[in-house]
């Protein structure tokens, strides 16, 4: 069995990072900063009702994805299906979702959940970015 080429590490690399942020969250307490910015769009935006926030819900929904994208990188090794895609999908969720708990962070004057992971989810996401393959070939790039 070959080991793990840069591409898949990364993908690897950003699922770890994507969990130890979803821990940090649930340790912290999430719950009142998506609930509040559930209110704040229902008030904005009245046509679009957004279902209430639930906990259960939503700590269910991100443990389900995070095995998901553990499950993936299988696929990413095996350089099957459209995972050069994804891997762009990921990298750019992995980013933006860490330089918006980093912006969070610095503009709030309290701690803001998901803030001390946020700088490990954007270099786990930027490795992403530059590990993902040229071309459609499927081979990852070594150097």
């Amino acid at each position: 069995m070959r080991g793990f080429d840069r591409w898949t590490f990364a993908w690897l690399a950003g699922c770890i990072a994507f969990a130890v942020h979803i821990a940090e969250e649930v340790a912290y307490g999430s719950f009142g900063v998506y609930a509040d910015f559930n209110v704040f769009v229902n008030t904005l935006l009245p046509s679009l009702q957004l279902p209430p926030y639930r906990y259960d819900v939503w700590l269910t929904n991100l443990i389900g994805a995070c095995v998901l994208l553990f499950v993936f990188t299988w696929l990413v090794y095996a350089k099957r299906g459209p995972m050069r895609f994804a891997s762009f999908a990921f990298a750019i969720f992995l980013t933006l979702n860490g330089i918006g708990h980093l912006y969070a962070a610095l503009t709030m004057s309290t701690y803001f959940p998901g803030a001390m992971t946020a700088a490990i989810m954007v270099a786990a996401g930027l490795f992403l970015f530059v590990s993902i393959p040229e071309g459609g070939e499927g081979k990852a790039a070594t150097h």
